[in-house]
């Protein structure tokens, strides 16, 4: 009973469009969640170099050893010769702009004194808490 059951009811959809054209979108749209699914996983990291990130360099330099020290443009230079991501080197207030409108994605900010911090760190006369 059950089996002629099937085969009558796979025999009405065979003669009736309108059955035939819904299962057949019936069993698509998994296929196509699957597919949307996958591509977004398939390749994550190759596409990178589009991912617009701000870069907001603030950094004033430093004196270290009778040496002057800028850092902070030292690691926007490296950024410049990189295509890792898609760099845009601008103003605090047009990062902060570009992130809210959705521009950017990301904002690096190098501070005014981030020189000053790093050489710090070879003084031995800093306190361990500043470290």
């Amino acid at each position: 009973m059950k089996g002629n059951l099937f085969w009558t009811n796979l025999k009405l959809m065979a003669n009736h469009k309108t059955l035939r054209v819904g299962s057949i979108i019936l069993l698509f749209i998994p296929l196509l969640y699957a597919g949307m699914f996958l591509a977004g996983y398939w390749d994550p990291y190759g596409q990178l170099n589009k991912l617009p990130v701000a870069i907001v360099n603030e950094d004033k330099g430093a004196v270290s050893e009778g040496k002057d020290l800028h850092l902070g443009q030292d690691i926007v230079d490296n950024m410049k010769s990189t295509s890792a991501l898609d760099y845009h080197f601008v103003d605090r207030d047009n990062a902060d702009k570009g992130l809210y409108d959705g521009d950017y994605y990301m904002t690096i900010l190098i501070p005014d004194n981030f020189s000053t911090s790093v050489t710090t760190l070879t003084d031995e006369n800093v306190p361990l808490s500043m470290k």
